[in-house]
């Protein structure tokens, strides 16, 4: 049999660094700009250096409404859906610190400062601090790790902020960038005595400000993707659910490849869009995606969800692809983290009976024969699940369904309430064919929780795998 292009699993997604490349140009550029106007007699070197570290913060806070925009296009310019999250944090994490830096640098106040700007300069850097603190709060929170038993509430929120709480603070950093442009315009000389440094401002804080409003409120409430209809419900475990939608009138279904994600909102239900991996068998005409009560959204959507329901949908995003693992392969899973790999399974026996389509012949040996061949159009010689549950043994009948029905695969389910979850020696050391002192040409793929995925990727490269794939949920 041939093996033309899969409509199933098309070509892997090309990412790129792209737009960091153009951003980093385009500072550079304005450094140029800044630096050749000669400093005006009323000025210092450090009020000049100190402005245009200012202008910087600025140029960074608007790279950053601009990663804020959910585009599959910016996704691939900027390292994928998980980098480009990444970059945006660290972003305006830096533009934050060099805001704060500016004034220390300038050590004399402009001709025409004022209390005015000052004061939305102060308020502007406080509310930032804390959406800052709230966003790295993951990050903050593993050096203190007894921190939940201590902390009284609402104070925990300042280490574990609930995901509700953060986007609200979030969706308001655009109000606290213009009052930082306003004060920062406010201060600067150079502003005020050059023009074209003036308009080049203008374009930044504009530019900054759309991007603002298309991420916050353009996303959220008035463009929310295709149309939906809930057309199924199925529970899975005690606080799991599966989703099932279905295109309103003519509108296509939209093409998600496997262990993507999309956007749903639940009008009168959700606050505002929540990311969802898709699990879908491709080729269907339905959109299927698991959702797990987490939070107190997740946790109304749960229990009013029905039948009926008219449902937004935008995407897909994401860019995880079993494709860049080598032939030997171990994915390890920790609760609603399964959704991926079942995305994947899915998506290879709808690749394996496309094959037997296309061949026009169906029976066993040719069966074998399109199995051996998507195997090989994958790259996938052997896999072992490790999928740790807590109580939520999430698909776990069709995983041992896979199991058998595949000699490549090996699941091994344990539940955490019973037994601990394994450490990442242990899981090789219980990997059939696997030498834990030997890794080299072993691959790990990875989906869970933040801590749970960091400690893993961090264990393993210390056991010598090389090639680790990841899905951490890291969607702020």
């Amino acid at each position: 049999m041939s093996t033309p292009q899969s409509r199933v699993i098309p070509d892997p997604i090309r990412v790129t660094y792209i737009g960091v490349v153009v951003a980093a140009a385009l500072w550079a550029l304005l450094g140029v700009l800044w630096f050749s106007r000669p400093v005006a007699d009323f000025m210092t070197i450090r009020r000049f250096i100190g402005e245009f570290i200012g202008l910087s913060a600025i140029y960074l806070f608007a790279i950053g409404n601009y990663l804020a925009i959910d585009w599959s296009s910016s996704d691939r310019r900027w390292g994928g859906s998980r980098n480009r999250t990444t970059i945006r944090k660290i972003t305006t994490t830096l533009a934050y610190v060099l805001l704060v830096i500016s004034p220390i640098v300038m050590t004399s106040p402009g001709v025409h400062s004022g209390i005015p700007g000052a004061i939305m300069g102060w308020i502007a850097l406080v509310m930032m601090g804390l959406t800052l603190m709230f966003s790295w709060s993951k990050e903050i929170g593993k050096y203190f790790p007894e921190t939940e038993k201590t902390v009284p509430f609402p104070l925990i929120w300042l280490i574990r902020p609930p995901f509700d709480l953060w986007r609200v603070f979030y969706d308001l950093m655009g109000v606290y960038i213009i009052l930082v442009m306003v004060s920062g315009y406010m201060e600067s000389e150079v502003m005020r005595m050059a023009p074209e440094m003036y308009w080049i401002y203008l374009v930044i804080a504009v530019f900054s400000v759309i991007c603002w409003v298309w991420a916050t409120i353009v996303q959220r409430f008035i463009y929310r993707g295709s149309r939906m209809l809930l057309t199924g419900v199925r529970q899975l475990a005690p606080k799991s659910v599966e989703l099932t939608m279905e295109p309103i009138g003519d509108k296509p279904m939209p093409v998600v490849r496997p262990g993507q994600f999309v956007k749903v909102s639940v009008p009168g239900v959700l606050n505002g869009p929540h990311s969802f991996i898709e699990v879908s068998a491709p080729g269907r005409e339905v959109l299927q995606v698991a959702v797990k009560v987490l939070g107190g959204d997740t946790r109304v959507l749960r229990e009013t969800v029905g039948v009926g329901m008219e449902v937004q949908v935008r995407g897909p995003y994401g860019d995880l692809d079993m494709r860049e693992a080598t032939p030997q392969q171990v994915w390890i899973a920790a609760g609603v983290g399964i959704t991926p790999f079942i995305s994947w399974l899915r998506a290879i026996d709808a690749l394996i009976d496309e094959k037997i389509r296309r061949s026009g012949v169906a029976s066993r040996q040719i069966r074998k024969i399109a199995t051996e061949e998507a195997l090989d159009q994958l790259g996938i010689e052997q896999v072992d699940l490790w999928f740790f549950h807590h109580d939520e043994p999430t698909y776990v009948q069709e995983l041992y369904y896979w199991e058998k029905r595949y000699p490549w695969l090996e699941v091994h389910v344990r539940d955490t309430k019973k037994v601990g979850r394994f450490t990442a020696k242990e899981i090789m050391e219980s990997t059939p064919g696997i030498d834990p002192f030997n890794l080299e040409g072993v691959s790990a793929v990875l989906c869970g929780p933040w801590e749970m995925v960091l400690h893993y990727r961090r264990e393993l490269r210390r056991m010598g795998v090389e090639k680790i794939l990841r899905e951490d949920f890291s969607f702020r």
